[in-house]
């Protein structure tokens, strides 16, 4: 089902100070457009940078901005996203 307004899913991820993403896991649906805004604390450090696995994805927030990157998931499975170094860690689950 889904009307007009479920074209696409809005996710929302951010970097903080403590070496953490506030969201160790998120969960989309396989098929629809997801919008990933991501954001980082001003103390981040290597968190302000983010990459998501299998989508070719990554995206820099230097002053705590918001940056927005789009994709579809064609398939269902378990995509890291982490920072340039591998710290900041977290899983996107594509059902």
């Amino acid at each position: 089902g889904g009307g007009a307004g479920a074209g696409v899913q809005d996710v929302y991820i951010k970097a903080l100070g403590t070496g953490f993403y506030d969201k160790a896991e998120v969960t989309v649906k396989k098929g629809i457009p997801v919008r990933f805004h991501f954001s980082a604390a001003q103390n981040a450090g290597c968190g302000r940078s983010i990459i998501i696995d299998g989508f070719n994805k990554s995206a820099i927030s230097r002053n705590g901005e918001e940056q927005i990157m789009e994709f579809t998931p064609s398939k269902a499975g378990r995509y890291a996203y982490h920072c340039s170094m591998n710290m900041f860690r977290g899983t996107l689950v594509v059902v």
